[in-house]
């Protein structure tokens, strides 16, 4: 295999099955590893990368994260890709379902358990397409335990390499927003 591969999971979330308009509980989470996963003892970096609103598909991100891996631009790492073909933000909701509780309670923990990541917040990051750019720029100020409070310039290059240079915003533990697009960078 040249590549990495994509792995896909059917998640199933007692949170989002708490919910009254039907969405499925079974939810396909697809997880990109790296080319040589299967046959190391490496641990890698993890980046959960939250879909549009009612994104489906995983476009051509594999092929880029191969890409960038191979020309040194992102090392080795870890992709959570989770879907939203319901269109729904990922908060907590007795209508909707507990979108937070299953991304934070559930998700995090089984990948932690199930795959070699590094379970460590300054190890994990949180990115996202729309709407789900909106969620990831949430989940590091709701949750600071969870995920990083920066960006380094491997995941805006790793960004760079999935979206084309679409705006990457960080959030630090302290609420300090750094926004980045393209070579400009604001500090606010």
């Amino acid at each position: 295999m040249r590549g990495g591969g994509i792995l896909d999971i059917k998640f199933e979330s007692p949170s989002i099955a708490k919910n009254k308009v039907g969405i499925s509980s079974t939810r396909l989470i697809n997880v990109y590893i790296p080319t040589g996963y299967e046959k190391s003892d490496l641990r890698y970096p993890t980046i959960y990368w939250i879909g549009g609103y009612t994104d489906k598909t995983l476009y051509n991100y594999p092929k880029m994260l191969d890409d960038a891996i191979q020309n040194g631009k992102i090392a080795p790492l870890i992709v959570v890709f989770i879907n939203t073909p319901e269109g729904t933000w990922f908060l907590n909701s007795e209508i909707f379902g507990y979108w937070e509780d299953f991304l934070v309670k559930e998700l995090v923990p089984y990948i932690d358990g199930n795959y070699r990541t590094i379970p460590e917040m300054k190890k994990r990051g949180i990115g996202g397409h729309s709407a789900g750019g909106w969620n990831a720029i949430m989940f590091p100020l709701l949750y600071p335990g969870i995920w990083s409070d920066y960006i380094n310039e491997r995941f805006i290059a790793l960004v760079e390499a999935m979206l084309g240079g679409l705006n990457v915003v960080s959030v630090n533990s302290i609420g300090k927003i750094t926004t980045t697009w393209g070579n400009i960078k604001s500090n606010n």
